[in-house]
């Protein structure tokens, strides 16, 4: 019956308020700047940025610039969360037709809809934590590190089951965009 009445509420009149008011709150760039600087930290700070430098080493074979550690730390952090400070204070209030004021209900039903969509991430890792075995420390420790630890024989049966030569990390013939290296 939710997905009905949701179909209905856009479809009849209103609809098109709704639309607007669930566009401009759940869609648009703040929940998304949101979510990349939650996401950029947990790459950089909580996963790391040397295991993730590590990690993309073995997938394609050399180093990239170590330009790129700086970038997860510190710059992609840094300018997602000024843009994002940036739209909270530069925002303002949504207007249908740029005449229509909507009434304050419908600017905390927005809130709340864009809210709730940003804080099923968390929630979803706090349910996972709650799964898991141990202490809380062991726990958040065990969702942050791969389930199988790269390199070794297996990654090397791997690699060499989709044609990579062991040790250098490309494929049999490479193109020249596979071979270009940074370093």
């Amino acid at each position: 019956t939710l997905i009905i009445h949701s179909v209905a509420s856009i479809c009849l009149q209103g609809g098109l308020y709704f639309l607007q008011l669930f566009d401009h709150y759940v869609c648009s760039g703040n929940n998304l700047l949101l979510l990349s600087v939650c996401q950029s930290i947990a790459v950089g700070w909580i996963y790391g940025a040397d295991l993730l430098y590590d990690n993309i080493e073995d997938m394609i074979g050399y180093c990239p610039w170590p330009l790129m550690k700086i970038c997860w730390l510190y710059v992609t952090p840094a300018v997602c969360l000024g843009t994002f400070i940036f739209s909270v204070v530069r925002y303002k209030p949504l207007k249908f037709n740029k005449t229509y004021i909507y009434p304050e209900w419908a600017y905390a039903l927005g809130w709340f809809l864009g809210l709730f969509c940003v804080l099923l991430v968390p929630m979803w890792i706090i349910f996972k934590m709650t799964q898991m075995e141990g202490t809380v420390r062991h726990s958040s420790k065990n969702t942050v590190l791969p389930i199988q630890p790269l390199g070794g024989s297996q990654r090397e049966e791997e690699l060499a089951a989709v044609g990579v030569r062991s040790g250098v990390g490309h494929r049999k013939d490479p193109s020249p965009l596979q071979t270009q290296k940074f370093n």
